[in-house]
């Protein structure tokens, strides 16, 4: 180990280090308070592709996989927003448990079997590639190569008889959102080949659907939010995420892990060290099928060993069966 350490370095510093990252995409936020600068260099040294939406990494220092749109995650609301919809297409939006239109952001989804919402949620995605294209063209950089197309941030799915019906269908609530982001994806595909689209499987959709497959073109974003953090994916319950996995690689091309370096609920923000669970659940991944990664780092003033476990994630994005033992004395 000591021999490839000194192999390695001896590279780097003379800069004919290169190589194939295992991730497609390699992704961490990392908290605020960084000089944009720097962020930018600490990113290309680790061989990062996207730094969260805190940080750019410009054309100088390689580009980014980067998300294009109002934003990467939690997009029915921003795309479709209640304030310029809602009055006059209350059928857009999810029917709750009690029997009404609701455009709550927090507490509510859209309608995805209604015919007339894809029309426009379709024109405003093209809208918002066609602004991303003219800033990077202004900037100078590539444009953004994946859209995100998810749920709110919530639990509370459609109850119209027509997503109901789909969702029985599928023996999930990830067939409405499927069938949905597919019909985004072939048409964004004529509007501009080579795109990729992504979405969540996450709290009501994490289970695969039984017949519905994802584009060739889609991403599914599986959020891991019943792990015990304590422990790695060997461990009792946990054992449970690698399985999802299995679940969604048999039916998914692209398959991407969202990852929590945080606790929340009640503990919001407790230390938070688990390093230590890294190797094992990276080899998961690996063997899983996931070729994107990213990892939500909050509370990062105060969290237990934020820069080393930061640190250590960009290496095994990179190399998922990378020495731990080693890269951790490196540190």
């Amino acid at each position: 180990a000591a021999s490839e350490l000194e192999h390695y370095l001896s590279l780097t510093v003379a800069g004919q280090l290169s190589g194939k990252p295992f991730f497609l995409q390699r992704d961490l936020n990392f908290g605020s308070g960084w000089s944009p600068a720097a962020a930018e260099r600490w990113a290309a040294r680790n061989r990062l592709n996207r730094f969260g939406d805190d940080y750019a990494i410009g054309a100088d220092y390689g580009g980014m996989f980067n998300f294009g749109g109002p934003h990467f995650v939690h997009t029915f609301a921003q795309y479709v927003p209640g304030s310029k919809y809602y009055a006059q297409h209350p059928e857009w939006f999810s029917l709750n448990r009690e029997g009404k239109r609701v455009c709550d952001p927090t507490g509510s989804q859209l309608c995805l079997a209604n015919e007339e919402l894809r029309k426009t949620f379709l024109a405003e995605v093209k809208a918002a590639i066609e602004r991303d294209e003219a800033k990077s063209l202004k900037d100078g950089v590539p444009p953004p190569q994946i859209y995100d197309i998810s749920c709110n941030d919530c639990r509370e799915p459609c109850q119209c008889a027509a997503c109901q019906s789909i969702a029985k269908e599928e023996g999930s609530e990830s067939g409405p959102l499927l069938r949905f982001v597919n019909w985004m994806a072939d048409e964004l595909t004529k509007f501009r080949p080579g795109l990729y689209v992504s979405t969540l499987a996450y709290f009501h959709t994490y289970a695969p659907p039984q017949h519905a497959r994802p584009r060739e073109n889609v991403f599914i974003r599986l959020c891991d939010t019943d792990t015990n953090q304590a422990f790695d994916y060997r461990v009792g319950r946990n054992q449970a995420f690698p399985e999802q996995m299995r679940k969604w690689h048999a039916v998914a091309k692209n398959l991407a892990i969202w990852d929590y370096s945080i606790t929340y609920g009640a503990s919001t923000g407790l230390p938070y060290p688990h390093e230590y669970t890294i190797p094992a659940n990276f080899a998961a991944f690996a063997s899983n099928g996931v070729s994107a990664y990213f990892a939500e780092h909050e509370c990062v003033d105060f969290a237990d060993m934020h820069t080393l476990s930061s640190w250590l994630e960009a290496k095994f994005m990179e190399n998922p069966y990378a020495d731990f033992d080693s890269l951790r004395a490196r540190f």
